[in-house]
């Protein structure tokens, strides 16, 4: 089953059926769980390129959030790596810029089938755009969120 993305993948949609004959109608609805879930990486970036390893092993990306109270633009990087990245080195799987906004900005994302890593997912933060950019960004103008399994 895929995660709901109006649940940002909090709940499993687990679709229970009931039938009580042949003239009857068909009902189904929701289940929340409170295990097997999505897992979630959420970090308020620091004053540098926020090196992070998520997961150290494959796995899949459900959802990004990240949000921007600074009139910077900033550039989320993911690799499909095993350990926290280096910033500057190696071709980032995924590039996200986040617009610029002191007021409060940022991106939203959802990945019904996942976006596959496999042999883990780490990212790197920074303020440059270029993939061999170690721009550090300010203290706490930036909040990722990863949503992942």
């Amino acid at each position: 089953m895929l995660p709901n993305p109006a649940l940002n993948g909090l709940v499993k949609p687990y679709v229970t059926m009931v039938c009580n004959g042949p003239s009857d109608t068909l009902g189904t609805s929701l289940v929340p769980l409170t295990a097997g879930g999505l897992s979630i990486s959420s970090q308020v970036m620091t004053n540098s390129t926020n090196s992070t390893e998520v997961k150290s092993s494959g796995g899949q990306i459900y959802g990004l959030e990240i949000f921007n109270n600074s009139t910077s633009i900033g550039y989320l990087k993911i690799y499909d790596t095993a350990t926290a990245p280096t910033p500057g080195a190696g071709t980032p799987m995924v590039r996200l810029m986040v617009p610029a906004g002191a007021s409060g900005a940022g991106v939203a994302r959802s990945y019904e089938n996942g976006l596959i890593f496999a042999n883990g997912i780490g990212y790197c933060f920074t303020g440059g755009i270029a993939d061999n950019d170690t721009t550090s960004v300010s203290a706490s103008e930036f909040i990722v969120n990863i949503y992942y399994k």
